[in-house]
């Protein structure tokens, strides 16, 4: 806290090593010493000193909080600093309870006053307090008005709907926090303090902007790691004492010249080549260390290795720290993967250590281990959790560990810490639910009876300790309390011996599975047996006074209150605190036990990838593994202590791989950054490699690195702007001569110059500091559509380029009207952090990935690093009379903008105010006059392209069939296998009805866990039903959408427009879905109203399921009535009639049904029959159906006998649709000629009624028959009188 009120700024080093610098070492060390020291604090200045201003802001607003906040109960709750930190802030903090987490330990949940804008589901897409992010709760002290700070990480995120249960009334939400500083023990007092009322304050909480605290936190503890006790490889080259005495010369890496080593380097040899073996032997990379051309030619015959490439390599393999530039466009990657084949194929098998693969973002990561594992290096390990992509799932740490075959010593040593921490998570809790409810467990009475009450505490203590053998040690210890539960709870003693089920729950093990805690089902059942038996000799102990079990339910409940009150909370939260203490202390055993199973896992491996970020994160387990070789890829966007977190002691052979001269490392604060001029000083954007090729210390020299020098990307017109300003060896592959010229433009590349002011910056918008121009917002617009309209592009062949958000924003509103947008994951967040769009407004346009969608790309310069496309068109935004240029001025991010097209660049900007910086002028001077858009006519015919519109979407709708057949198809397979999920859930559910009515226990001990019962039970089909509904909104509607809008612009002989079903399809399965849970809660209810329970609580539960029950019937019955009439419109007999089938489900399910309903429900049931006979090859099927839902809807059949006939073949043939023979019924509904006979949806219709059901009058004559009947129809519902049922009854006497 007192950092944060602190006005005095943070003392930071320069960089420069000739400047002064308050560490006065001297000796080898001293240059390794300054350099962390000085990047350790640069780099807690640029993490922490947002968090310090928006905490700052957050005391002032807690402190004076504005006058019409306080009378409004809706608040702003987005605010900036004065330094431009955004942030939000939430109000009305309340301490709701205190839970234990397993891993997190202490978790804290707390409500607050929800903006109306974040109610219900829309908090959950806000994109706020994600899990893992970093959040702050800011308190101010009632008593001593003292300010405090405490950081948490988000544990859990809960809407408004999660606080209605207690008293939100829609307008509080709640989160669950865990603490950031775990082993901070005054944090955990203090919030304990005030969260039991021993403490009083008010409190906001404050939502960083993606912030989070893994992100910074590893990387600085490694820096101080590497400070205080690890040796710094190559530290005379990165960190001299000296640096003017450098010696340039880097020694072959230390590993090489070990006797009769070489590198392999078949495994890139071409097919084609000649020569039997290629490799470089130790005698060879020394001639190779001082003239690495000297093997190039060899390398370049007999490899796929171009000039370059070829010499890079040899450099890079006789040089045991290196480094390589490649310009755009020259295939690092390619490289980088060439090396670490070279390196992976001369591994000595004793000896071999996986070789480890460093990226700065997630992406690259990916991209790199794939082109390995394609290249045939499978043993390959990926940490870190960023991955997005499904292919790397087998190749992560957690499934590799848990695929090997762990040693008797390694299952010893993990045993102990992980009973500890289950042992201390089972304590926590209850030490939890005692401090947030008036309830108190064993745990915590136990002291406080020993020293103030020794006779009661005897008597339990004979329920304690049960004499056993080791085998059941850690049941003894968990089964200590179960005397006293029961004794709370208002439990006789004599019931003991039958509260079997109850004592294995209470110890943890789910009786209907087994054990789950080590503990065997004998071993339970004779501790059991030995606490009933001691049981019986409780009037022995008791040595005054009356026995405590003699005492009656009230008594009991009012001695527990007068013991929590002797007790107090302070002895409640100290005991806690030392309890979440000690849990840290297992979970951190229990890691380094760990530790050792994955050291065992990865020694295996060829390849370890991870981000550099995961790299500080997991740097003690790969310290173990004795590392020799790093391949650092994006090295030139890697901040260098980042970069230094990657050398371990072990390395010998460092390689790095990026291009300095593009974009630098991405920082928060300008001050430290070489762009702007007091940063200059600091470089904290300087990378490692920037810093040794382009040294600012005078008189040191550089590195020379290897250089890639033949592009594979621009046209060599394009590429003529690279070689102009930065370099002048880039050579172009034969391949780039033969980029075709831009359909309908005179000039492969032009700059559109004008003189139109950039729009005024708005102090009161939340964008004021970011820059937008309004008139290049069109001039880009216009063009997109110009080249679209040509028919040769699609949208993904075009990227827009800006380096504002503000420009980034306004491009983004203006065309997601006409197209969909595709904005990169960091700048959509950027947009929606900084208030620039909404959420809805920086959604991804297009969710569907098929060939008929394609998906305008977006981006800021900053962030399409990496990326190409065929045709870029870039906005510099800036216009004014300042001579203001703005981002625009940097040449590394010119070189990036510049060098990301294929075919064409066309750049829309003030050409006069750009040329004042150098290399835009060389740009402009080289681009020759200054061309207008041309006007030209169709590429086909040269006639006018008057309706270009029409003309572009004919041409995309030669291929709408076939991606109409291939998608049908996969409609149909996620149908098909839904269903059978669905089908497959049912039966598990209802074969596990018995065990729930065994789990059902009355009284007060049990009602959390018969809740829980009752809530997995009505959560069974939650991620099948979220999955259909996603999948529905997300894929299937915005398909049907986009072809009938095709379909509508053009005419039927060119493409029919499609009646579609498989929407309400879907939504039908969402509904059986819905039926099923219904069907399962008033299941349960009705069991739950049969038991005898005194204290009613089960009668409660069963009351809130029928209310439930009654509330959703008749919402689902409303939204299917909906269902029916699109049906009808779209002529879907058969999809009617399984709506329809739903609906009396619905209906008989439901106990509050009144005469319009059931007249519906008649009106409904009449139309099915209808349909069934009129359409007997699809709705016919579902005949004998609409008979059991009639008695289902009569009270003479269950609701859950609906389905019992129901027809399932046509679910399967659906997932098995034949592409390539789509076809339209009469109807226009498309299905497979192959996989149907006829029309699924529909099929012939026939004018004949069908034969009336054959009525067995005998039975109803039978006047047994007949009672039984007459006693199911009551015994199944006495439906609100019986207004549910549709047999009209007559009245009395008629």
């Amino acid at each position: 806290m007192d950092e944060i009120l602190s006005l005095r700024p943070p003392y930071m080093p320069y960089k420069d090593f000739h400047r002064p610098h308050f560490l006065r070492e001297s000796g080898e060390n001293a240059g390794t010493s300054r350099l962390l020291d000085t990047l350790f604090r640069q780099l807690r200045y640029d993490s922490t000193e947002q968090i310090i201003d928006i905490c700052y802001r957050a005391c002032q607003i807690l402190t004076f909080p504005p006058q019409e906040d306080i009378l409004t109960s809706d608040y702003q709750f987005s605010h900036a600093t004065p330094k431009g930190s955004r942030f939000m802030l939430f109000r009305d903090i309340c301490f709701e309870e205190s839970l234990f987490h397993e891993t997190k330990g202490l978790v804290l949940r707390l409500s607050y006053a929800c903006p109306k804008f974040l109610r219900g589901r829309w908090m959950h897409s806000s994109g706020l307090f994600e899990e893992g992010m970093l959040v702050a709760l800011v308190g101010l002290d009632d008593i001593d008005h003292a300010l405090s700070t405490t950081f948490f990480e988000v544990v859990l995120r809960e809407s408004t709907d999660a606080m209605n249960a207690r008293g939100g009334n829609g307008q509080r939400a709640s989160i669950q926090l865990s603490f950031a500083q775990r082993n901070s023990q005054d944090d955990v007092r203090r919030m304990l303090y005030y969260s039991q009322g021993v403490l009083r304050g008010r409190f906001v909480l404050v939502d960083f902007p993606k912030l989070l605290l893994a992100g910074f936190s590893a990387t600085l503890k490694q820096l101080q790691n590497q400070y205080h006790k690890y040796r710094l490889p190559f530290a005379t080259h990165i960190a001299p004492s000296d640096p003017r005495s450098v010696n340039l010369k880097i020694e072959p890496p230390t590993y090489t010249k070990s006797s009769g080593f070489s590198f392999d380097l078949n495994s890139l040899r071409r097919q084609d080549a000649r020569k039997p073996d290629l490799q470089m032997t130790s005698v060879e990379l020394d001639l190779a260390n001082g003239r690495p051309e000297i093997f190039r030619e060899q390398l370049e015959t007999a490899t796929t290795l171009d000039q370059g490439q070829a010499l890079a390599l040899s450099q890079n393999l006789s040089r045991g720290l290196t480094f390589t530039q490649g310009p755009p466009g020259t295939g690092k990657s390619y490289l980088g993967v060439s090396l670490t084949k070279a390196v992976v194929s001369s591994q000595n098998g004793a000896n071999a250590k996986p070789v480890l693969a460093v990226c700065m973002t997630n992406h690259a990561l990916d991209s790199f281990l794939e082109d390995l594992v394609k290249d045939g290096i499978t043993q390959v390990a990926r940490l870190g959790a960023g991955s997005k992509v499904e292919w790397t799932k087998p190749y992560t740490l957690r499934e590799l560990s848990h695929k090997i075959k762990l040693t008797q010593l390694e299952s010893h040593n993990l045993l102990r810490p992980r009973i500890r921490v289950e042992a201390l998570h089972r304590e926590g809790t209850r030490w939890c639910e005692s401090l947030s409810t008036s309830d108190l467990s064993w745990c915590s009475v136990r002291n406080h009876l020993t020293e103030k009450y020794p006779d009661i505490y005897r008597q339990f203590l004979a329920l304690e300790k049960p004499e056993h053998s080791f085998e059941g040690h850690r049941a003894i210890r968990h089964a200590g309390g179960f005397g006293f539960h029961c004794w709370k709870s208002g439990l006789d003693i004599r019931a003991l011996n039958t509260l079997s089920v109850e004592f294995a729950t209470y110890l943890g093990v789910d009786p209907s599975t087994g054990d789950t805690s080590g503990s065997g089902t004998r071993v339970i059942e004779s501790l059991l047996a030995e606490i009933v038996s001691r049981s019986r000799n409780l009037d022995a102990i008791v040595s005054s006074g009356t026995s405590i079990w003699s005492m009656s339910p009230t008594e009991r409940t009012s001695m527990v209150e007068k013991w929590k009150m002797e007790i107090g909370p302070r002895k409640f939260v100290e005991q806690l605190g030392e309890i979440h203490r000690r849990h840290q202390v297992a979970l951190l055993e229990k890691k380094k036990a760990t530790q050792d199973i994955d050291a065992r896992c990865l020694e295996s491996r060829q390849v370890i990838g991870l981000t550099t970020t995961a790299c500080a994160t997991y740097w003690p387990l790969l310290h173990r593994l004795g590392l020799k070789v790093i391949i650092c890829e994006e090295a030139g966007e890697v901040m260098e202590a980042h970069t230094l977190c990657t050398l371990f002691p072990s390395i010998e052979h460092a390689i790095f791989i990026g291009d300095p001269l593009q974009l630098r490392p991405q920082i928060t604060e300008r001050a430290l950054s070489l762009e702007t001029k007091g940063g200059r000083d600091y470089r904290l954007d300087e990378s490692l490699f920037e810093r040794l090729m382009f040294p600012s210390t005078p008189g040191v020299l550089p590195i020379q690195p290897s250089q890639l020098n033949l592009q594979r990307r621009m046209h060599p017109d394009i590429a003529d702007i690279s070689r102009a300003t930065l370099y002048p060896y880039l050579q172009d592959h034969d391949s780039t001569f033969k980029h075709p010229a831009v359909v309908g433009m005179a000039n492969r590349m032009y700059w559109f110059d004008h003189s139109h002011s950039e729009d005024p910056l708005d102090s009161r918008s939340a964008t004021f500091k970011s820059c937008s121009n309004a008139f290049e917002v069109e001039m880009v617009a216009g063009l997109v559509q110009y080249l679209i309209a040509g028919n040769a592009y699609d949208l993904q062949d075009v990227a827009i380029l800006t380096p504002y958000n503000g420009q980034l924003a306004a491009l983004t509103k203006r065309l997601r009207s006409t197209c969909s947008i595709w904005l990169s994951e960091k700048d959509r967040e950027t947009l929606v952090d900084g208030g620039f769009l909404s959420v809805e407004e920086a959604a991804t346009g297009g969710r569907v990935q098929i060939d008929l969608i394609n998906m305008l790309r977006i981006a800021t310069i900053d962030n399409f690093q990496g990326e190409e496309a065929k045709i870029i068109i870039m906005s510099t935004v800036r216009s004014n009379l300042d001579d203001r240029v703005g981002f625009l001025k940097t040449k590394n991010r010119i070189n990036v903008a510049c060098s990301r097209a294929r075919d064409g660049f066309y750049i829309i900007g003030n050409a006069a105010l750009m040329r004042k910086v150098e290399m835009w002028d060389r740009i402009v001077l080289g681009s020759g006059e200054l061309p207008s858009l041309p006007s030209v006519g169709c590429p086909t015919c040269g006639g006018p392209l008057t309706e270009v519109r029409r003309y572009a979407i004919l041409y995309k709708i030669k291929d709408t069939p076939k991606v109409l057949d291939r998608m049908i198809a996969k409609f149909g397979r996620k149908v098909s296998i839904w269903h059978r999920e669905l089908v497959e859930r049912e039966e598990l559910l209802r074969a596990k009805f018995l065990w729930f009515c065994r789990e059902i226990s009355p009284g007060p001990g049990a009602v959390k866990s018969n809740q829980e019962l009752v809530r997995e039970r009505g959560n069974w089909y939650m991620d099948i039903q979220s999955r259909i509904y996603r999948f529905l909104e997300e894929v299937v509607r915005p398909f049907e959408r986009n072809v009938l809008d095709i379909a509508s612009l053009t005419e039927a002989r060119i493409f029919r427009r499609p009646v579609f079903a498989f929407a309400l399809r879907l939504e039908l399965l969402f509904r059986r879905c819905r039926l099923e849970t219904l069907l399962e809660a008033r299941r349960m209810a009705d069991f739950l109203q049969r038991q005898d329970d005194p204290t009613e609580q089960l009668q409660t539960i069963a009351k809130g399921l029928l209310s439930t029950v009654d509330e959703q019937s008749a919402q689902n019955i409303r939204q299917i009535t909906f269902a029916n009439e699109d049906c009808k419109e779209r002529r879907l007999p058969a999809l009617e009639v399984e709506f329809t089938l739903s609906q009396l489900a619905f209906f008989a399910t439901s106990r509050r049904n009144d005469d319009e309903a059931t007249s519906n429900a008649v009106a409904n049931y009449d139309r099915a029959l209808d349909l069934c006979g009129k359409f007997p090859d699809t709705a016919g099927r579902f005949f004998r159906c609409c008979r059991l839902a009639k008695r289902a809807t009569d009270g003479l059949e269950p609701p859950e006998q609906t389905y019992a006939a129901e027809p399932r073949d046509h679910w399967r043939k659906w997932g098995k649709h034949a592409t390539g023979h789509l076809s339209y019924c009469d109807n226009g509904h498309p299905y497979s000629t192959v996989t149907f006979d006829g029309c699924p949806e529909c099929g012939r219709e026939v004018n004949l009624m069908p034969a009336a059901e054959p009525v067995d009058y005998e039975s109803y004559l039978n006047k047994d028959a007949f009672l039984q009947a007459l006693e199911r129809r009551v015994g199944s519902g006495s439906h609100a009188g019986g207004s549910s049922s549709l047999t009209r009854s007559k009245e009395p006497g008629s």
